[in-house]
């Protein structure tokens, strides 16, 4: 996973860095222009300030490269896989040309090219579950973790298995899930980017889908604010982005 940041140098380090340069450029400020050195107090929290503002504009620069990056690299993945799924389907239906209707051996060859194309809708429909039960069971794993009820959980459940199959959002008034200070915004925001990218969901949906499940986190946030920052790996975080949940 690619850093969004520049190097994650220790910030102690960064402020030392900066303290020196900014001490050595106001001595050399007050030799060049023969100012006394009482006037480095000014220099000095100038040139410090003015190094600091610089090196957080580069990495903001740095971080919405990456974002782009990142992006950019979600957006192919997720078109790949769907062009793969379109390429099976397309071969599903076979064109099937007979000649002769009464022919026996034409009625033969329809029955088995219906049968195969049976077999293929069963396999996929049978990995279809499988995926789903993946991921259900990786929801369980984790809100159970995080000493979430089982009432909940069971809640959360049934609003991820409307999200993937639908790629909607589940529409439950009723829903009672309790906010625990332990659990972050970021947290649940990566979960939810964690099964939208399985399913190719977009990330309004997604954000949609965050507000409704666990509105007491997101009462007074915004879904484009969610939506802007659905992915968190600066930090730590219970729930880390992984695309790879179906494989654990």
């Amino acid at each position: 996973m690619i850093d969004k940041t520049l190097p994650n140098i220790t910030p102690g380090i960064i402020t030392g860095i900066n303290l020196m340069l900014s001490t050595a450029m106001a001595w050399e400020t007050c030799f060049k222009f023969d100012l006394g050195l009482q006037w480095s107090l000014i220099f000095v929290p100038t040139y410090y300030l003015t190094w600091k503002l610089f090196y957080g504009g580069c990495n903001r620069i740095s971080e919405r490269v990456v974002n782009a990056f990142d992006k950019a690299h979600k957006n192919f993945i997720v078109r790949k896989q769907q062009e793969a799924v379109n390429e099976a389907l397309k071969n599903i239906e076979p064109e099937i040309i007979i000649k002769e209707p009464d022919s026996e051996d034409s009625i033969k060859f329809h029955e088995q090219c219906v049968a195969e194309t049976n077999i293929i809708r069963e396999q996929l429909a049978r990995e279809e579950d499988e995926k789903l039960e993946k991921i259900l069971s990786y929801t369980k794993e984790t809100f159970m973790r995080m000493k979430f009820s089982q009432s909940e959980v069971s809640q959360i459940l049934d609003c991820v298995r409307y999200f993937v199959r639908h790629k909607d959002v589940l529409k439950a008034n009723a829903l009672k899930i309790s906010k625990k200070p332990e659990v972050t915004q970021a947290s649940l925001k990566n979960f939810a980017w964690n099964i939208a990218f399985q399913y190719g969901i977009d990330g309004e949906t997604t954000a949609i889908f965050v507000k409704a499940t666990f509105g007491e986190w997101f009462s007074n946030t915004e879904i484009s604010s969610i939506q802007k920052t659905l992915r968190n790996i600066r930090g730590s975080h219970a729930i880390e982005i992984d695309e790879r949940i179906l494989n654990g």
